[in-house]
């Protein structure tokens, strides 16, 4: 299953709207790479916060990171939410 299709599985999955796509490519996969780069090259863990208020999609956000950050081009990256997250390969 490519990128794309896990993506749309997700949105599916969440009940969002087919637009959410959108909000994925500017908000969602900038602060993965942003993640990522905190992370490349380090021997140890990077913990990362998520605060906001009541239905500002941080559960929404935490779905989708784990997606974005198991994909190829973030091999090795592994995002911690309250709880471990199965790598979705």
């Amino acid at each position: 299953m490519n990128i794309d299709d896990k993506l749309q599985a997700l949105i599916a999955a969440e009940g969002l709207p087919a637009g959410f796509r959108e909000t994925i490519d500017k908000v969602h996969l900038p602060l993965a790479a942003a993640i990522a780069r905190k992370q490349s090259n380090k021997h140890s863990t990077l913990v990362v916060g998520v605060s906001g208020a009541q239905g500002a999609g941080k559960s929404t956000l935490t779905a989708f990171l784990p997606v974005l950050l198991t994909e190829p081009w973030f091999a090795n990256s592994e995002f911690f939410a309250g709880r471990y997250l199965p790598h979705f390969r």
